[in-house]
């Protein structure tokens, strides 16, 4: 009789385990952010309804968070989006401003 439960709790967590990430602070799967050194302007939808992110939204966030020294991107973190997502909508939804985004190691070392 004990078997039939942990069975169904084994399925559970074996389908959680291939869900989407989930944080403790999300935002709402939008986020528009203004470079405040090349004046780029990105307002994205980057999650999608089904809690999958968008991979061409990321890209557009990659290349606005890019090394302003050398151009250089680097993936960002999604737990970061997430939270500048949910900051800009408790800040009334505003564009955020970026003042520093990603360093290369090169450009850190000139």
């Amino acid at each position: 009789m004990l078997r039939e439960p942990l069975r169904v709790l084994a399925l559970v967590t074996a389908a959680r385990a291939g869900a989407p990430p989930r944080f403790f602070i999300m935002g709402d799967g939008r986020l528009a952010v203004v470079n405040a050194h090349t004046d780029e302007h990105v307002t994205v939808r980057y999650r999608r309804e089904d809690d999958t992110y968008e991979p061409d939204a990321l890209a557009r966030l990659r290349r606005v968070f890019r090394s302003s020294g050398d151009a250089r991107e680097q993936d960002v973190s999604l737990r970061l989006i997430e939270v500048l997502s949910h900051v800009q909508k408790m800040a009334g939804g505003h564009p955020l401003v970026l003042f520093s985004g990603y360093r290369s190691p090169d450009y850190n070392k000139a």
